[in-house]
């Protein structure tokens, strides 16, 4: 789904403008990306979680020259859905998904 797609959808959903509804999807963007800079996690209950996680150093190759090289440690997103959610888009499972 487009950004535009979405701030359409919340506008009709709320019964907002869409320029509310632009605002609203701004500041739950800010709240969401100051939340997990910090290191820390985000919640939406129903939803998921999104979290850091630490990349180690690894060494690599250049798939064009083949010349060895290291990757970097860095810092990643990662998001981890709710077991509703996974309910949700698999319905025939009748066990909790791990």
């Amino acid at each position: 789904m487009k950004k535009s797609t979405l701030i359409a959808t919340l506008a009709t959903r709320l019964q907002c403008s869409k320029v509310d509804a632009l605002e609203f999807y701004e500041v739950l963007r800010s709240v969401m990306v100051a939340q997990i800079s910090q290191d820390d996690e985000f919640v939406m209950h129903g939803v998921g979680t999104f979290k850091v996680v630490y990349r180690q150093a690894r060494k690599g190759r250049n798939p064009r020259t083949g010349a060895a090289l290291v990757i970097q440690a860095r810092k990643a997103v990662r998001f981890k859905p709710t077991n509703a959610l996974m309910m949700q888009l698999n319905p025939d499972h009748k066990t909790r998904l791990q």
